[in-house]
């Protein structure tokens, strides 16, 4: 049975004592509850329709970046393999995260490493583009790296209870979309064949999934210090 913070109306869990929108206590805080427990949490993804969505969306999109990458072991691009495992794995944690309520934080890491390894592909790029004095896609290049970096750091101080929810919302939400759309730019201006098609499905699903479990995580706080 869910409630509403008393503070500001934000929709809780049952057992939540701290809400993840103004940061304030309920007046149900159990009597060997502290500041500190008040303060730990665990993001969950409820059973409900927008869950069951980002999932299916999440596992849409990594399956279909790993047959990109698949494709990409014709070319000798290891790194691309391995970053296509990772976020298929990913995705399986998050599909049982929905329905087993574990928390997110080892899906968001999963997600965090495949996205490093291959923001890694794109540094000699940039190097390239600096050494032959094409400053514009070099500066283009870096900041996406360090977009792609920053949403997944983000989205894991989320995980953590670090950050509050509509903080979080925003800054993920613009970040995601300014990748998007540097994919969707690359995917349609370059000639990648018949990988582009596996390429396009994994930008249309995957990161508008990881926005939508993030809408529809909760925050459940722990009840006592172990």
């Amino acid at each position: 049975m869910s409630k509403t913070c008393e503070h500001c109306g934000t929709e809780l869990l049952a057992d939540d004592i701290f809400c993840p929108e103004c940061g304030k206590g309920q007046s149900d805080i159990p009597e060997n509850a502290t500041a500190l427990s008040m303060r730990k949490g665990s993001l969950i993804l409820p059973r409900n329709r927008l869950s069951l969505l980002s999932v299916i969306l999440i596992l849409s999109g990594a399956i279909s970046l790993l047959f990109y990458c698949l494709l990409s072991l014709l070319n000798f691009d290891l790194s691309l393999f391995v970053v296509g495992n990772l976020t298929v794995i990913g995705a399986i944690f998050w599909f049982v995260a929905r329905f087993t309520g574990m928390r997110l934080k080892i899906p968001i890491l999963l997600w965090g490493c495949a996205t490093v390894i291959r923001m890694f592909a794109y540094i000699s790029s940039v190097n390239w583009y600096f050494e032959n004095e094409y400053l514009f896609y070099g500066v283009y290049y870096s900041v996406f790296i360090l977009i792609n970096i920053a949403v997944v750091l983000f989205a894991f101080l989320y995980s953590i209870h670090l950050i509050r929810r509509t903080a979080a919302l925003i800054i993920i939400g613009v970040f995601i979309l300014a990748i998007t759309s540097v994919y969707l730019f690359n995917n349609i201006t370059a000639n990648h064949g018949f990988s582009a098609f596996f390429e396009l499905i994994y930008i249309l699903t995957f990161l508008p999934g990881i926005f939508l479990s993030i809408l529809s995580a909760k925050v459940k706080p722990s009840s006592q210090i172990k």
